[in-house]
């Protein structure tokens, strides 16, 4: 394992090479503890370390992954890989330039993979995250080797793909059938083609906490493996029918352009054929690391890959956990007993991962991979032999009405257990420092087998070290009250945090491509919020407004604040059952100890939607953060403001908005502008951006810095995730768990019989 962990601190440190004096103290701590325990075998395993950590280093330097230039104009490039989206094609492109750099392009004709063609659009670097709960696909990018995203379409195909993309395509079309149903069509296509139509069954995949197993963990491919197995050893002599059976995994593997879980399991399969026709015994533990290894080295790009983590994570769980679960579920070893204590093992060991990703977990995910796994796997099955008579020209009406009959149960299935789903633990996003700390504890814990002495103490003293660690993840909140300015695109989001209390000023949106569900909600959940207890719309355009339809199906809203309210808005109120109040111009309203709000203005009638903005200073801990909504120069001649600290600027630093008797007015300290990237309307305008520089104040863009957050003690503005700086005193604490996990390092190097020469002179 310490193999494996060189490898990757090799890689990481390459990737990020200022990143690399941080790893120095705890080396050198790691070092005084257990250097005088260490004998000759041992110092021979350290230098092999720092080989590796060599390699890997050395390895992540061939490796370009800083993102493109923007270009605008003709280029040639040659189709990877093609999806279709609601409105378009989602192409990966591989440029004909220097460094073959590979692109995402969205064009609204599709191009068959293989294809060199012209293409005609606007090419921009790849887009990054706005904070590090949104930071999921910017890394999955990065992971694939992309380094730029663009727009247009392409002119003229150069050359079609060679023979093999071609058979590809070939076999891709044959293999689907109009005698599926819809919904066992999108099935069929998504396990067995990894083609997605659309997100219906993805969707309910993740909730389910299946996706995982299904594709990353390359399951499919085992089932292929063993049901081709099965037939062929009928038929043909043993030697030859595991032969054809593994290169039909490697075929299959290849059709579909390859997976992370898929390179693990061809791996693992063919030492299981070796070990079958040889009489050879592995070591399993020890493949498991050889071939995350191999793996790293030969795609380097993966160390950004959650799929990577989460399939070897898998792996590990069923190697080193399960067998623990078997013994304490003895005398109950049966079949179903087996599931019941892979999946237990398998949401252990992946558990960091998946808060990680999705920050929560519920009780169906446990349910559906004892109940609904099993069925889903026969599902698999059943469409490679379809497939397979598809491709023989053999009508399968017996595997299409299975197929079809499969699909109803899993579909009644799923939505059956989604109801479990609201039944939940959120607790955010887990911190670098708890995931390690996690993984050491169950090392530890498998390495206490082999230690003399009472292991019951020194698994307590594991999970002791473990729930000191459990306290960085503390770290993850705010030192102090303020305010986090959210990225939504080109909408307006802010969040109050109070002593006790969470409020939601605006929620951004917009109908169709719905950025609250892809930023906001993602920043609550990963600061482990459940409850909102105010949600304020200053008024009713859609970009300010409309993510209360995403934020009411994943979280408990206490009241809706506005000065006015539509028809429509009252029905889904309603419909959601949360509560909604007015606010009036002229009064104060108290939120929370240390917060309340002044209320300037909103709800003129006469005025246009954006002059009907609610206009108020939020009061934070003896601050004052004025927000107008989309308010113009009409309403602010009209306000009777006053100093403040902070400004949301108005309308997105639209022209039509702060203007300077406003802004004399306001006297800011401190302006944050909300607006998207690359938005058509050109926010923030220039004048804007003169008037606020002219009047001396310091002004910030989302759409340039991400989310930032205001401290209201500090009276600072800082990027998210600079709020969590550690105090000298939680540094200290922070050191001292450190130092208590080096200690017990030296106690179980001590006590290990096999890894000191004292224990073997005794």
């Amino acid at each position: 394992m310490v193999y494996l962990i060189s490898s990757l601190m090799g890689l990481f440190s390459g990737f990020h090479y200022e990143n690399f004096f941080i790893l120095l103290p705890v080396l050198v701590m790691a070092i005084f503890y257990l250097y005088p325990y260490i004998d000759g075998e041992i110092k021979e395993r350290v230098l092999a370390c720092f080989l590796l950590f060599a390699l890997f280093f050395a390895r992540s330097s061939l490796v370009d992954t800083s993102p493109i230039q923007g270009y605008k104009g003709t280029f040639q490039a040659r189709v990877l890989v093609s999806e279709k989206k609601e409105n378009s094609y989602q192409l990966t492109l591989k440029l004909e330039e220097k460094g073959s750099p590979k692109i995402i392009f969205y064009s609204k004709k599709d191009l068959s993979p293989g294809s060199r063609a012209i293409f005609q659009g606007q090419i921009q670097a790849r887009e990054e995250a706005s904070d590090w709960s949104t930071e999921s696909y910017p890394i999955y990018l990065q992971s694939k080797g992309i380094r730029g995203q663009g727009r247009g379409r392409w002119v003229r195909v150069l050359k079609k793909g060679n023979f093999f993309y071609q058979l590809q395509d070939k076999i891709q079309k044959k293999l689907v059938n109009k005698d599926l149903d819809p919904q066992a069509k999108e099935l069929f296509q998504q396990v067995l083609l990894s083609k997605k139509e659309s997100n219906f069954w993805s969707d309910q995949l993740k909730d389910l906490g299946l996706a995982h197993i299904l594709a990353i963990s390359g399951l499919h491919i085992g089932l292929l493996y063993g049901s081709v197995r099965g037939l062929l050893i009928q038929f043909l002599p043993r030697r030859k029918a595991l032969g054809l059976a593994y290169l039909s995994a490697v075929f299959y593997l290849l059709l579909i352009g390859g997976s992370i879980g898929g390179f693990r399991v061809l791996f693992f399969l063919l030492f299981t054929l070796i070990s079958e026709l040889k009489a050879i015994k592995f070591d399993y533990g020890k493949l498991f690391v050889f071939a995350a290894c191999l793996q790293l080295l030969i795609f380097p790009l993966h160390l950004y890959s959650m799929g990577f983590y989460l399939s070897y994570g898998a792996y590990f769980s069923l190697i080193f956990i399960k067998p623990y679960l078997d013994r304490a579920f003895y005398p109950f070893n049966g079949g179903f007993f087996q599931l019941i204590t892979a999946s237990i093992a398998v949401n252990i060991g992946i558990l960091p991962l998946l808060l990680t990703m999705q920050f929560e977990i519920n009780l169906a995910q446990f349910l559906a991979n004892i109940l609904l796994l099993p069925f889903y796997s026969l599902f698999i099955n059943a469409s490679f032999l379809y497939g397979l008579g598809q491709l023989l020209g053999i009508k399968p009406y017996l595997f299409t009405l299975l197929l079809n009959s499969l699909s109803n149960f899993l579909l009644w299935g799923n939505q059956i257990l989604m109801v479990f789903t609201r039944l939940k633990l959120r607790f955010g996003k887990a911190s670098l420092e708890a995931q390690i700390l996690f993984y050491l504890v169950l090392y530890l814990a498998y390495l206490g087998n082999k230690f003399r002495g009472n292991t019951r103490r020194l698994f307590s003293f594991c999970c002791l070290i473990f729930t000191l660690g459990l306290l960085t993840t503390s770290f993850l909140q705010a030192r102090e009250e303020g305010v986090y300015f959210i990225y939504v695109g080109q909408g307006d989001s802010s969040l109050i945090k109070s002593k006790h209390k969470i409020c939601l000023v605006d929620t951004g949106g917009a109908r169709k491509s719905r950025p609250a569900k892809k930023y906001l909600v993602p920043f609550l959940k990963a600061r482990g919020v459940s409850r909102i207890d105010h949600i304020i719309i200053t008024h009713w355009d859609e970009d300010h407004c409309d993510g209360l339809r995403d934020l009411a199906k994943e979280f408990s809203i206490g009241q809706v604040h506005f000065s006015h309210i539509y028809p429509k808005w009252v029905r889904f109120l309603q419909g959601a059952k949360i509560s909604g109040t007015y606010m009036e111009a002229g009064y104060k309203y108290p939120m929370d100890e240390g917060f309340f709000l002044d209320v300037l203005a909103g709800n003129t009638v006469q005025d246009q939607e954006n002059n009907r903005s609610l206009v108020f200073y939020a009061y934070l801990d003896g601050k004052k953060i004025l927000f107008t909504g989309d308010g113009e120069k009409e309403l602010e001649d009209r306000l009777k403001a006053y100093p403040t600290d902070v400004y949301q600027v108005g309308h997105h630093g639209s022209k039509t908005s702060s203007g300077e008797k406003f802004l004399d007015q306001i006297k800011a300290k401190i302006a944050v502008i909300s607006s998207g990237k690359n938005n058509p309307f050109g926010h923030p305008h220039q004048e804007v951006l003169d008037r606020l520089k002219n009047h001396g104040v310091a002004t910030y863009c989302l759409k340039d810095l991400g989310c930032l957050f205001y401290g209201a003690k500090s009276d600072k503005i800082v990027k998210t995730g600079q709020e969590m700086g550690l105090s000298k005193y939680e540094l200290l604490g922070y050191f001292l768990v450190l130092n208590g996990y080096m200690y017990g390092l030296r106690k179980v190097f001590k006590d290990h019989e096999l890894l000191t020469n004292r224990r073997r002179n005794c």
